[in-house]
Order: C-alpha cells, then structure tokens, then sequence
C-alpha cells in the first residue's frame, strides 16, 4: 500500500510475520519510510521464493552417441608423439620428418579384456613418464588405429581424457583410418583431423562422435518377466540393491541373484532380509567375475539347475582415485579388471544362453574424463565400446540379448555424498543435478526399451545441460568435467557405477 510519493533513498523497517514448520523465516511485513521519517509504503506478508524454485524444473533426458560428418576443422596442433598400431609399422619411414613415430606392441594372443588392459597399461606408463619428464611442455598425441578394428581403442579415451584434465598441457586424439593406405594419405589425415579427440575417416571423410538428445517419451514398460533370473554382478552396492528391489516390486516370481566377490555375512544377510523379507526370491553368490573360470562354474551351475537366466546387469566396479603421476600399474590394472575383465568374461560364458539383455552400468567419466581415474574412466569407456561391438556379434547371431551400457551421473541415492556447494556449482554450471533414484530406475527402463547399445541420462535442467553438451564438443580443449565427478576437489565423493 502507497502513502505518498517514494523517495529515491528511503529507509525498510522489516519485522517476520509468518514462519514455516522447521521455524524458519518466510514472510515478513516491511514499511518504507524517507528520509524524514514520512511512511512512503507497506508491504504485509511479502514472501520470497528460493531461486531455485524461479529456474525451469528438473527433467530426465536421454542421449544417444551418432557419428556426424564434420567439415573443414582448423589445423591440428603440432602432434609431439604419432602412435601407430602394429598393421602401420610399414609407414614408418615414409612419416619420417615430423613427429616421433612409434609403434605399439603388437598385442599378444589373448581376450579382448587383457589385449586392452595390456595397450593401456603401456600407454599409462608412457604417459606418466613424458608427462612427468617434459611438464609443463605441451604434450600431445595422435594414436592412429584401422578403422576395421573400430571400437577396440575407444576404451583409451578415457585415460586420455583424465590426464587432459589433470595436466591441461596434455592433449591426445584417437584417429581411425582404413587399414590399406598410403603414408601421404595418413599424414593427410593426421594434419586435417582438427581438435577432437576422436575422429574416423570413412571414405576419405573425417566423422566424429556427437551425443543426440531423444525425444522425451513416456513411462518405458518393465523390463522384468516373471519366469526366470536376473543377476546382479556387484549387486550389494547401491546402484545393485536399488535394482533389486525394483525387480523384486514389479514381478511377484521373478527371481535375482546378487554376486559379488566378498563372502557371505551377517551385512550380506540384512541385505537379503531387508530387499525380500518373505524370502526364497532374492539371493547372493561370492563370485569374482574378473575371474573366467568362476564366471563359466556359476554358468555351468544354472544351466544344470535348469535356471533361466534372462538378464545381467553388471554394475562392479573398485575405485583407488589418485592423480595419473602417483597411480601405479598394478593399481591400474586392478580397477580395470574389475569392469572390463568381468564384462568379458560375462559375455563369453554366457554367450549360448538366449539372454534377453546385458546391461553394463558405465559411468559419464568414460566419456569426459575424471580427476583421479584415469583408470576408471578406461574401464568405463572400454565397457561403452565393446556393448556397441557386442550388438554387432549378436546381429550376427554370435551372442544373445540386448547390449547396452549406461552412462551413469552421480546419483541421488545409492551411498555417495556430495558437498552442497559442489552440487550448486554443478548446477549452476552445466545444470546438472544428482540423479533421484526413481529417475535412474526409470533411465535403466528406458534403457532397455530402446535397445541402444550406449545410453546417456542426464537429469537437471534440459536447456542449461544441452548448452552444456554443445560447448563441450565445440571446444578446441577437452571438456570441463563437471565439479561434481572429482574427488580431487575438496574430496567430494566421485561418481561410481
């Protein structure tokens, strides 16, 4: 209410009137007065709302990963290291003149997990060493690999990605070419193959990786039948009791069986308690899957109870977050074997059974990268990887089921935490919140449902994390993870699948 004519400078006279239930301060009377002490104005029971409640409300959306043809791109930065892979090693002397060339050992006969724990082990050791020895020297890569082979390299990504971030002088680029070619049409490619950190040539024409946002959809069907299994490979962690539960509550037969190298306890016990109270539905089996023969004597053990196992879900995995420098390679190996190792052997033992999907949970450090995981953020990006090479297999009729990996954000729920402040910066930064736990179990529906072999859900505001997206892979210098992925600051919790 106006009394008069307002003043340019005037004095508030603020008193509460109205608290909430916790007893906090939310409405106020406030009366405007001017310099002489005439009342100007009055506002009864003015209330503000959190800024939070003024920004647009949070969404769940999905991404899925497309090739694109990409134009003309700027001159590449000098590379100081050009890797080759073996089928290369005959261009050698014809590339001589610009960077150091060199080839990677020829990977020994083996799985697909070990031919890949093996090149990133030498790459991890070669990186720590140039980086350690030439810092703060720019440092930068190219890794040509045959494009026959597409796929096979991804997982390396992310160990580049990580050092990027911890070491902003390093940069690195994955370049796929076809396996017959001349060395001027390689220096071509490597000359004009721009900033990003993956690039293929299909017919002579540069293509890279870009995230595509799906139309919103409704409520996905459940995924889960009544007659047979599902397995849940880590199944006592966070992600792995909430997807047990929601199995659990959507079927009344359905059965699950949690698996995880640790054995049986009274912790594990209250677990089973707590998920299936009536019991003889739900249960756990000690079984390292990074270990081929437990993972086919688990295998052969359904097949001759008669056991229908219809999905997997492989949400393993072990942390040990420290900066590239100080990681050492035994440790290294260990968290990649706990993803990449297990998911192969997964696969292979159950590669007869007509599964109707396998279901990774991979993690957004995969695909930009983490401060202080560089081998996590390997495992998860080779996990991506090979889903897309496993849809081919099974379109070939060499395995069954759906294969999809999901790229997981830090959830809501599930035992991790994170400081408030990051959790606001996040937000305010790429607009990204915490995934709620029945948003997530909605994003695994939807998952299944589409069948897409790599699957983004990102929750938080839809404008602000697709501006987000779309400076991250227009920039020249690898994406900013955002703060909510780092252990390195202020140890906030980092995200695991």
């Amino acid at each position: 209410m106006f009394y008069g004519p307002t003043e340019e400078r005037m004095w508030a006279a603020v008193a509460v009137a109205g608290r909430d239930a916790a007893g906090q301060a939310r409405e106020f009377d406030i009366d405007l007065y001017g310099e002489q002490g005439r009342l100007c104005a009055s506002l009864r029971g003015w209330c503000s709302a959190p800024m939070a409640a003024l920004e647009p409300a949070a969404v769940l959306d999905l991404y899925r990963w497309t090739w694109q043809g990409r134009g003309d791109a700027a001159q590449s930065a000098a590379a100081t290291q050009i890797w080759l892979a073996p089928c290369f090693a005959a261009l050698v002397p014809e590339l001589a003149g610009g960077a150091p060339c060199r080839v990677l050992p020829a990977q020994a006969a083996g799985s697909a997990a070990e031919a890949f724990e093996d090149l990133a082990a030498y790459l991890f050791a070669e990186l720590r060493q140039q980086l350690a020895a030439t810092a703060p020297a720019p440092v930068r890569w190219q890794l040509v690999w045959p494009l026959e082979e597409a796929g096979q390299a991804h997982g390396l990504l992310g160990l580049f990605k990580t050092a990027a971030l911890e070491h902003p002088c390093f940069s690195a680029q994955l370049i796929e070419v076809p396996a017959v070619l001349a060395a001027s049409q390689l220096r071509a490619m490597l000359a004009g193959a721009g900033n990003d950190s993956l690039v293929r040539y299909q017919d002579g024409r540069p293509e890279v990786l870009r995230p595509v946002a799906l139309p919103p959809a409704g409520p996905a069907p459940q995924p889960w039948m009544e007659q047979g299994s599902y397995a849940l490979i880590g199944g006592l962690g966070g992600i792995g009791r909430a997807i047990a539960a929601d199995i659990l509550a959507a079927s009344s037969q359905a059965r699950v069986v949690l698996l995880g190298r640790r054995p049986p306890s009274p912790d594990s016990a209250a677990v089973l308690a707590a998920l299936d109270p009536q019991g003889g539905r739900l249960s756990y089996v000690q079984l390292d899957a990074a270990d081929a023969g437990q993972v086919r004597q688990w295998t052969a053990g359904l097949a001759a109870a008669g056991e229908r196992l219809r999905g997997i879900v492989h949400c393993a995995g072990i942390l040990d977050d420290r900066a590239l420098l100080g990681k050492q390679e035994v440790d290294f190996r260990r968290v990649l074997q706990s993803k990449v190792r297990a998911l192969v052997n997964l696969d292979q033992a159950t590669a007869a059974l007509p599964l109707d999907f396998l279901v990774c949970c991979s993690s957004l450090s995969g695909a930009f990268g983490n401060h202080g995981q560089a081998d996590y953020a390997a495992a998860n990006a080779f996990l991506d990887a090979y889903m897309v090479q496993r849809a081919a297999r099974v379109a070939a009729g060499q395995a069954h089921g759906l294969s999809i990996s999901v790229q997981w954000p830090l959830w809501e729920e599930g035992g991790m935490r994170m400081a408030p402040a990051l959790v606001d910066a996040m937000r305010v930064r790429q607009g990204l919140l915490p995934l709620p736990q029945r948003s997530a179990l909605e994003a695994l529906r939807q998952a299944i449902a589409l069948g897409e072999p790599v699957l983004m859900p990102l929750y938080g505001q839809r404008q602000a994390m697709a501006a987000w997206l779309d400076a991250a892979f227009s920039a020249a210098l690898p994406a900013p993870a955002p703060l909510a992925w780092s252990r390195c600051a202020a140890r906030s919790p980092a995200l695991r699948a």
